[in-house]
């Protein structure tokens, strides 16, 4: 079903559409953001409770348009209809898209097209055609013609008075607050992340405003939504920042904007600095308060000391997964916010909060007392004593890159905070049993319910982590799992690791 309905439907979603879709994700949908200079208002939308609220029959409706096989509806109301069970009791599916489906994607994208063809007609509507949308500003060219009028009555510096002096010297610093062009149309954009979605516009409030009731007035009676009244606001991107998957962005536009000089042939001229375009930021409050929930700093309150902390769920880890886990944290976070303006902001947070934790907490497992010597043991980097060593990972700048990154699709930074501390992986060696270095998994020889399950607490944890477990390409694995694999007993494969564990 999901196969047939995205070669139906795919071509159709307009380009403002960017979750859940082939080559599109949520760097797709911020480099779309990114190119909206100008834009002075942005509505940020929240449908209350999209997936669990979608209308069964008003999807089914939409789906007739374009199938016209019974069959296939029918099977559309089996699914939705089938329910899902909740902490062993089964609970019925009144509205909704299937919860976890495959195929709850595409159908959630096919509902909410009709959303999109909606802000499409507002945007042919509302959005100026004219190439210009702005105007000369009269006063501030009263003010331009002032001072040209002094500078050219009086061109000698040392030649003018202490008042013309003055006057211009005023004249300049009101200048630099007056805008030069007003605006004289209006524009609008929009893009769309699953549910989470951003119109921007330039022009009068009111307008804005009536967008928004518009946009209310149709997800209530044609698609049956709510839009939650408390969390879609109108921003003033001017004054104040919005919030798009993750990230802030706003229009930085100071009170004062100075001027710039640039050569034009044998001519040099002065520019007023625009402050037009958009700015995508890392969103600091968010993370730093997201590393004091998983433990990595202390006592944290916002604007106060900064304190970094081990993380003592990670103690028990060998030092080379202890460094690990953090460069997956440290290269999760570069990765997603790569493109942002203020980037700059992971000196603090890499350098400093991510880094000072991961001694810490290298500290602790050795006991090694301080940070400092657990720098001395270890290196700057913190490097592992394996043959293949395993360092801290960092950056020689934090520069925002140039050029939007080619993958669309990242997960979220802290997701692997959430992952089950079952396995210690050896993906850096070779498989034991052709040797191949590339595309190696992990078998489990001795699988989890044969351990020790008696076990609790701490013991029941190193029990799961020390069974024997080997790396192997992925072609091996295959053979092993198909019961292909007639060499040396797995049991006799060992690496220095298993060993190790196996003896302790």
């Amino acid at each position: 079903m999901a196969l047939l309905l995205n070669l139906i439907y795919e071509p159709e979603f307009l380009p403002t559409s960017h979750g859940f879709r082939p080559n599109r994700g949520c760097h797709t949908a911020l480099a779309q953001l990114d190119k909206w200079s100008g834009t002075q208002w942005a509505i940020e939308g929240d449908i209350k409770g999209f997936f669990d609220n979608v209308n069964h029959k008003t999807l089914a409706n939409l789906l007739h348009k374009k199938i016209g096989d019974q069959q296939f509806i029918d099977l559309y109301w089996k699914l939705v209809k089938a329910g899902y069970v909740e902490e062993g009791v089964k609970r019925d599916s009144l509205t909704g898209v299937p919860q976890g489906g495959i195929i709850s994607p595409i159908l959630s994208n096919i509902y909410l097209h009709e959303f999109d063809l909606f802000i499409e007609g507002l945007i042919k509507k509302h959005h100026s055609t004219a190439k210009d949308i702005t105007t000369r500003n009269p006063v501030y060219d009263k003010v331009m013609r002032r001072i040209q009028y002094l500078r050219d009555k009086y061109p000698q510096v040392a030649n003018r008075s202490i008042e013309v002096t003055n006057e211009i010297s005023k004249l300049l610093k009101e200048r630099r607050t007056i805008p030069s062009r007003l605006p004289n149309g209006t524009r609008l954009r929009y893009v769309r992340y699953a549910d989470d979605w951003i119109v921007g516009a330039y022009g009068p409030i009111e307008l804005v405003t009536e967008i928004k009731d518009k946009i209310a007035t149709f997800l209530n009676e044609v698609l049956k939504l709510e839009l939650s009244q408390d969390k879609t606001k109108i921003t003033n991107l001017l004054r104040d920042k919005g919030q798009f998957l993750g990230f802030y962005f706003q229009i930085n536009k100071p009170k004062e904007s100075n001027f710039t000089v640039s050569r034009i042939g044998n001519h040099i001229r002065k520019r007023k600095i625009s402050h037009n375009r958009m700015w995508l930021l890392v969103p600091v409050d968010k993370i730093l308060n997201k590393l004091a929930t998983e433990g990595f700093l202390k006592n944290y309150t916002p604007g106060s000391k900064i304190t970094t902390s081990a993380k003592t769920s990670w103690i028990f880890l060998s030092h080379r997964d202890i460094v690990s886990r953090y460069n997956m944290l440290t290269r999760g976070l570069l990765n997603y916010y790569s493109i942002a303006t203020n980037r700059h902001v992971f000196h603090l947070i890499v350098n400093y909060i991510l880094k000072h934790s991961c001694a810490k907490t290298l500290a602790r497992k050795f006991n090694l007392r301080s940070r400092k010597k657990t720098f001395a043991k270890f290196g700057n980097t913190l490097s592992s004593t394996e043959t293949q060593k395993i360092s801290f990972y960092t950056l020689p700048h934090y520069r925002r890159l140039l050029k939007w990154p080619e993958h669309t699709s990242l997960p979220n930074p802290f997701e692997f905070l959430n992952w089950t501390l079952r396995t210690q992986y050896n993906f850096w060696k070779p498989c034991l049993i052709c040797g191949a270095t590339e595309n190696i998994e992990m078998h489990h020889v001795k699988h989890i319910r044969k351990s020790n399950q008696e076990a609790k607490g701490f013991t029941k944890l190193m029990s799961r982590l020390n069974r024997k477990q080997i790396p192997v390409c992925s072609n091996c694995h295959v053979q092993i799992h198909n019961g292909k694999y007639d060499g040396i007993s797995l049991k006799d494969l060992h690496t220095s690791e298993t060993k190790a564990s196996e003896n302790s």
